[in-house]
């Protein structure tokens, strides 16, 4: 362990004296990974955010039983080719960090449950990655992605899905089939307008749209009888659809920058609406 740190070989030795299931190196300023954790066959945790880490080495993935692996805060411009070896892998997350691109493999992550790769420059999603059909948790908040997959429908069980802080211009319609989303962020991205079919979100509770270019909601807004929060801040919207005032649950709304012409009097007038910022 001399090319090692004595913070990370003091860690190393507590996780073989453990079950070596979990290994924590967060925050210990490496460069590189230390050869030593390839000799953790049984390794399912993985925590290496805060450090300097600038790639990955081909043998990380060779832990096939990793389920979580956690490199927020570090240098990475990209994963390893063979990431997709990871065939249990729950949890990838890269906050923070200089990725561009996705390997091909990466659509192989079968298991992947959660995604989180915020404020990186990522320019597109890899083809195929519509595939990964046990996603739930997809966080690719302040990226360069300008457009996203045709197919992105086909990730049914997703729940929560953060797109704001990108370059996009235009949804998929298979988008509106997210039936399951629970959460929807599109801040940020001059899309101008939503489909009719965003009522087909039955399960919708939060819906982020700062900054967007709407100049007006779908009526069918009305259909999202679970919304309880909506930010529609620095948009366009002079008018609100009669579906707007039939959402019962809707207790946050922010309509701050817009020429809405609907008076503060008779929105606080909505039932339920507990905070409302206009």
């Amino acid at each position: 362990m001399k090319s090692i740190t004595a913070s990370a070989a003091d860690a190393i030795r507590q996780a073989q004296k453990n079950d070596g299931t979990l290994l924590n190196l967060s925050g210990l300023g490496l460069r590189v990974l230390p050869d030593e954790i390839g000799a953790f066959p049984q390794l399912e945790y993985l925590y290496l955010a805060d450090n300097q880490l600038e790639e990955l080495p081909n043998w990380l993935c060779g832990l096939a039983r990793l389920k979580g692996l956690y490199l927020n805060n570090n240098q990475l411009k990209a994963l390893p080719e063979a990431i997709g070896n990871l065939s249990n892998l729950e949890t990838l997350s890269l906050t923070n960090n200089q990725i561009t691109h996705l390997p091909a493999s990466f659509i192989n992550l079968k298991k992947l449950n959660r995604f989180i790769l915020r404020n990186n420059y990522l320019e597109a999603l890899p083809e195929g990655f519509s595939r990964l059909k046990n996603l739930r948790f997809l966080y690719l908040t302040y990226n360069r992605l300008t457009a996203l997959p045709e197919d992105i429908g086909q990730l049914a069980q997703l729940q929560e899905l953060f797109l704001g802080g990108n370059q996009l211009t235009r949804l998929p319609e298979s988008l509106w089939q997210l039936k399951n989303l629970v959460e929807l962020d599109f801040c940020f991205n001059e899309i101008g307008r939503l489909s009719e079919h965003l009522g087909n979100l039955h399960h919708l509770q939060k819906l982020f749209l700062v900054g967007v270019g709407l100049h007006n909601l779908p009526d069918s807004i009305s259909h999202l009888k679970k919304l309880e929060l909506l930010n529609l801040k620095n948009n366009r919207i002079a008018n609100l659809p009669q579906g707007f005032f039939k959402l019962k649950k809707l207790g946050n709304v922010n309509l701050e920058n817009n020429p809405v012409s609907t008076s503060p009097i008779v929105l606080k007038g909505m039932v339920n609406i507990a905070r409302l910022m206009v």
